[in-house]
């Protein structure tokens, strides 16, 4: 029976501590992958399953850096065995070619269709993928992929979560009714002053006084001279949230904009035009 695997997943390890996350903490993280988020609706934690061409086997990409899982060989690390194998989001591209050592195919072999864990296989290598503890720090909790036997262990075993429904804390669930059968039972209630997708807008207006002499039989134009500009800055922002049981969770929340604009380099132009006298009439 062939495993059906969400569009996007998050991973969770068989000691439940953690979800695989992309590491973005420092500067030489290499694009490994670890088990220590806190949050499965993470934008960190987030990986899309994309489908090959081989029947049955898929490629997998953090939402995150945009880049693909690749098995990676480490360079020596003081308290990691040489020559270890790990799974790192660093592949540009998708690599179908199964002789090639960036081949970036993975399979997810069910070990229980009913409860749902399963191993994940690179396949290249024939290696399953394995929690890995030890005691370096930028290399504990994550992901290896040295070994064909199973982990006596059982660290190489995972359990899959559909990022848009099957934990409590994903909002904007979808899924597929059972031929058309089902309901769906939710009550709660949501106090706050904030309207989501509302602009917020604030003005401040600045009065000028420039002051203009106007010599006698003079015309005196004057034209105000401003550049204006404008700017529109991604931000993100922590929300938390405080369910009914009085836990607190608190999510990083992407995709808001401020945009500002402002008139600055005012000057002014001034232009004078000398006026004809007026003709005195001739006399009656």
């Amino acid at each position: 029976m062939a495993l059906t695997l969400p569009k996007f997943i998050v991973l969770k390890p068989s000691d439940n501590n953690g979800y695989l996350s992309y590491v973005r903490e420092g500067e030489n993280n290499l694009g490994f992958l670890k088990f220590f988020e806190t949050q499965a609706v993470s934008p960190y934690a987030k990986f899309e399953v994309e489908i090959s061409d081989t029947s049955g086997l898929v490629h997998i990409r953090s939402c995150q850096n945009n880049k693909y899982w690749q098995r990676t060989k480490t360079v020596s690390i003081a308290g990691v065995p040489p020559g270890q194998y790990w799974i790192t989001a660093t592949a540009q591209n998708k690599e179908e070619d199964q002789s090639k050592e960036t081949c970036t195919l993975f399979k997810f072999a069910p070990i229980d269709h009913a409860t749902g864990p399963v191993r994940i296989v690179h396949v290249q290598s024939g290696c399953n993928l394995c929690l890995w503890l030890g005691s370096d720090l930028i290399l504990n909790r994550c992901v290896s992929a040295n070994y064909r036997e199973f982990d006596s262990n059982g660290f190489d075993i995972f359990s899959i979560i559909d990022y848009d429904i099957g934990d409590s804390t994903v909002a904007c669930e979808t899924f597929v009714a059972d031929d058309g059968k089902g309901n769906i039972e939710m009550s709660g209630e949501f106090h706050s002053d904030v309207k989501w997708e509302e602009t917020k807008e604030s003005k401040t207006l600045v009065d000028v006084v420039h002051k203009i002499v106007v010599p006698a039989m003079t015309k005196v134009t004057v034209n105000l001279i401003a550049t204006k500009g404008k700017c529109d800055v991604p931000f993100t922002f922590m929300q938390s949230d405080t369910l009914y049981d009085g836990t607190i969770v608190t999510t990083a929340v992407q995709g808001a904009t401020y945009t500002g604009s402002n008139y600055y380099s005012i000057h002014f132009e001034t232009e004078e035009t000398k006026l004809e006298p007026r003709k005195k009439p001739d006399p009656m």
